[in-house]
């Protein structure tokens, strides 16, 4: 390799062979971008949405309605450009009637943009707990391999340990933190801090208890914690395999308005104030596991599932948008008819309406690589590895 080059070869720039082929009209932007998915793709379904945008299948349905709003762009410009003529070169009718088309068809598109980028980026699933309810053993379970470290000690896990896994074709980026207490040490502290973080960030919540104790303060301190932050749940009772000493209708009460603040009452005043402040969550799904034998582990791969597609649409048949980039540029494109419309409606000078479709066109345009600029393209090569 230094003997090439020596003799004058040099090293492949970043993803420089992928936008060579993207240069010379081999590719589109859209097809380019969805090589690097195929190589970072983490699940089957990720990969079969990759492989579909490699094939054209995003990039066909917009050249589409690029050439529809073309079509309409050249009839408005004519318009504008031989105003002297007075040729009636489009109806008002038939044009709000195509621009309204487009935009039925954009908004088809937008609807399945979040599953899109579910697949392709995947979801955050932070593990929370008091000490020694089992987070890291569940953690494993889910992984299927010992990836975090269980003691019957409690506070083994000191820090956040992350770890990707399928969870029916989604991609999901578990995370096992430390138990939520008042920190013994200032390791212990600095881990328990982290875990807070992740919470912040995370996008559902697996909490945990221990089935074979009964609630404490420190479980209802971390009830308090994760209501506050509104986040999707799962409530998970570990342990199933011992004698059942937690009260699961009790708990169930403090994920509800009706139930929570006699719940909360038996504990003391100052956690009724803390939970009554908040928004109330609907009651979060129960599920029952023993880590240890791994028992109820697919009952949280099924509940992961429904909480995560839920209210949304997912279609195996449709092509669905996976890059934000994509996403932002045709929410800004439906905008930009939007304001064609309403251009037309309020019978303003053709200027407006056609200013407004060759936005929308420049907006797709950068989907395709229609528009480009040399900025954009360095941003997205980059991201690739060396060469490819």
């Amino acid at each position: 390799m230094d003997l090439t080059l020596v003799c004058g070869a040099r090293i492949a720039e970043p993803g420089e062979f992928t936008q060579r082929a993207f240069l010379n009209g081999r590719l589109d932007l859209c097809q380019a971008e969805a090589v690097l998915d195929v190589i970072q793709a983490r699940t089957d379904e990720a990969l079969s949405l990759a492989v579909k945008q490699l094939k054209g299948r995003l990039s066909d349905q917009i050249n589409d309605i690029r050439d529809k709003l073309l079509d309409m762009q050249a009839q408005v410009t004519s318009a504008v450009d031989f105003p002297e003529e007075d040729l009636q070169i489009y109806s008002e009718t038939n044009l709000g009637e195509e621009l309204k088309e487009v935009m039925v068809k954009l908004k088809h598109i937008l609807s399945f943009s979040q599953a899109g980028m579910i697949l392709r980026q995947g979801i955050m699933a932070v593990i929370l707990g008091r000490p020694n309810v089992g987070k890291s053993s569940l953690m494993n379970a889910i992984l299927k391999q010992d990836r975090v470290i269980v003691t019957p000690v409690p506070g083994t896990t000191r820090d956040a340990i992350e770890e990707v896994a399928n969870i029916k074709g989604i991609p999901v980026r578990m995370v096992d933190t430390a138990g939520l207490r008042s920190a013994g040490d200032q390791v212990e502290e600095h881990g328990i801090n982290r875990a807070r973080e992740y919470l912040a960030q995370a996008d559902l919540v697996l909490l945990v208890f221990d089935a074979g104790q009964s609630l404490n303060q420190e479980d209802l301190d971390i009830i308090a914690e994760v209501k506050k932050q509104k986040k999707k749940m799962i409530i998970v009772l570990n342990k199933i395999d011992q004698p059942l000493k937690l009260d699961i209708d009790k708990l169930k009460g403090f994920f509800t308005v009706q139930e929570s603040l006699k719940c909360f009452s038996d504990y003391g005043k100052s956690q009724i104030q803390v939970i009554a402040e908040g928004d109330f969550l609907e009651t979060a799904p129960i599920v029952q596991t023993s880590a240890i034998k791994m028992e109820g582990i697919n009952d949280i791969e099924d509940a992961v599932s429904v909480l995560v597609w839920q209210g949304r649409v997912k279609a195996k048949d449709e092509v669905l948008v996976s890059n934000l980039r994509h996403k932002q540029a045709l929410e800004q494109a439906l905008k930009n008819l939007t304001s064609a419309c309403s251009a037309l409606e309020q019978k303003l000078s053709a200027e407006f309406i056609s200013l407004d479709i060759k936005e929308a066109l420049d907006n797709l345009g950068l989907i395709v690589g229609q528009t480009t600029t040399e900025d954009l393209l360095e941003h997205i090569f980059s991201n690739f590895c060396i060469g490819k």
